[in-house]
């Protein structure tokens, strides 16, 4: 079976028995000729204790529910408020008030499904109590039901069968045709940063760096890169605390702080997080960060003046963003910092053995991923290559882990998994809770391996960037950049154990 083919055709006929073994149409169909069915993957969402599926085809995105939600002047069937995610204000529902199933999680604990209708133009965010994983199946495996003498159901009308029980799919065309129904328009969106900056908003990734909280706007940046231990550099410079790798060159890395005229590290760091940005003269310097947190979008006409004493390079500054909980960023003037004479002479040292076409960036196509999180690191694979999700097993969550990242097996439709560790796969050490770590299902020729992951994040477009070799996406709606995870090239799946 090839890895290319949707994840809802890997399912053989002993499988589709397996899990409609009480269904003697379905035994049937396997043993005659088979026709080709159609394949849907879903999102499993827990709501009140029931377990309901949406096509993951009509989420934009799962976020948490937000910490500030404001009220709306009406009164309609489970409208809690409203929040604003980015650039749209959504209405936020509680799905299980209109379906008649009421939950007493808190609201903070809750999930918002950013769920879009068919024209993709209509939104509305459904509250439901969590994420509970990904399933793949073709019509086939699919159950349908009615109620006499009512329309069809919103929930329900087609079910299917996971893990033993029955999991009713919410029907999006359905529950955007619900009277009094609040929702939103998709608002049209620039593409790029460089649009955005001309209609007078430029998109900024917002981190910090020794207690001090920089914006590098997001069209300059051409990577950012996680954790790396830093290797001396030839260069002698006083900004420049060594060098990184990127695109097999060696990048210099710079203190931050000097270069912005914000102070100076105390001693140079052994290992940093850094944000890669391509000078306009040639070539690519990395700055020194400590944490990534945000992609936002910011009107140039509400930036305040950076005040003197903060920097004694002002003008490498745009303005001060505030944020709502009262931090603040400087806004890096990338066209002023980039042009700087020394970071030109460091960048040049990289143009020569970055300028092969397969170190210019090149987007591919956008595609659907899952963004998941081990050892303290946002990485996305691709959504087709998932046959599955399930929850980590507790006799997993404290399993010993072998060298290679191997914890053990788990036993699924009459069939053995072996499960690696991504976080062991990477160095580093895991840590997996109860009702968060969940297992990716992939599937390698015949057989089914599972990853382990700490905690699923959200499904969303995202787009290859840079030499394949770098495994760097970004999402195209918002300009973030995450870390690919090729699960059947990452994990030691291949190494002859199996």
């Amino acid at each position: 079976m090839s890895l290319d083919e949707s994840p809802g055709t890997v399912a053989s006929a002993a499988e589709a028995e397996a899990v409609h073994a009480d269904d003697p149409t379905a035994a049937g169909a396997a043993s005659g000729p088979r026709t080709t069915a159609h394949a849907e993957t879903y999102g499993l969402v827990g709501i009140a204790g029931t377990l309901v599926a949406i096509e993951v085809l009509h989420i934009r995105e799962a976020v948490p529910f937000p910490g500030n939600v404001s009220p709306l002047a009406m009164d309609l069937p489970g409208l809690l408020g409203a929040m604003v995610l980015r650039q749209d204000t959504i209405p936020l529902t509680d799905i299980g008030a209109i379906l008649g199933l009421y939950s007493e999680q808190p609201l903070s604990e809750r999930v918002v499904i950013i769920l879009m209708d068919d024209s993709q133009q209509r939104m509305i965010g459904l509250v439901v109590d969590s994420l509970q994983g990904m399933t793949s199946l073709d019509d086939q495996h699919l159950a349908e039901m009615g109620v006499v003498g009512s329309a069809a159901l919103l929930a329900g009308g087609r079910s299917f069968v996971h893990d033993g029980l029955v999991v009713g799919i919410l029907d999006p065309r359905i529950l955007f045709d619900q009277p009094q129904l609040p929702f939103a328009h998709q608002r049209a969106r620039p593409v790029g940063g460089r649009q955005a900056a001309q209609g007078g908003r430029s998109a900024c990734l917002l981190c910090s760096y020794n207690g001090h909280g920089i914006a590098f706007p997001v069209e300059d940046i051409h990577a950012t890169i996680p954790m790396h231990t830093l290797r001396d550099s030839p260069i002698a410079h006083g900004p420049c605390d060594g060098v990184i790798q990127l695109h097999g060159a060696d990048i210099p890395i710079l203190d931050s702080l000097q270069v912005l005229g914000l102070g100076a590290n105390f001693c140079r760091p052994e290992r940093s997080a850094s944000v890669a940005m391509r000078v306009p003269a040639g070539g690519y310097v990395a700055f020194e960060i400590d944490r990534f947190f945000d992609i936002v979008h910011i009107r140039n006409d509400e930036l305040l003046d950076v005040p003197s004493v903060i920097s004694t390079r002002k003008n490498l500054f745009c303005g001060i963003h505030m944020r709502p909980d009262g931090s603040h960023y400087l806004v890096m003037d990338s066209g002023r910092v980039l042009r700087d004479q020394a970071l030109e002479q460091l960048a040049a040292t990289t143009a020569k053995n970055m300028s092969d076409p397969g170190a210019v960036e090149a987007l591919g196509p956008a595609e659907l991923y899952l963004v998941s999180r081990s050892a303290q690191q946002r990485m996305a694979c691709r959504l087709i290559d998932i046959v599955e999700i399930l929850r980590l097993p507790e006799s997993l969550l404290y399993a010993e882990t072998r060298h290679d990242g191997y914890m053990g097996v788990l036993s699924h439709r009459a069939r053995v998994v072996p499960i690696f560790s991504v976080a062991s796969v990477l160095g580093e050490f895991a840590f997996y809770e109860e009702n968060k770590a969940c297992v990716l299902l992939f599937r390698l020729g015949e057989q089914l391996f599972g990853a382990a992951v700490e905690q699923l994040e959200e499904v969303t477009r995202c787009q290859p960037i840079g030499r394949e070799a770098e495994k760097m996406l970004r999402k195209p709606n918002t300009g973030e950049f995450i870390q690919h995870f090729d699960l059947a090239r990452e994990l030691p799946v291949s190494g002859g154990f199996f």
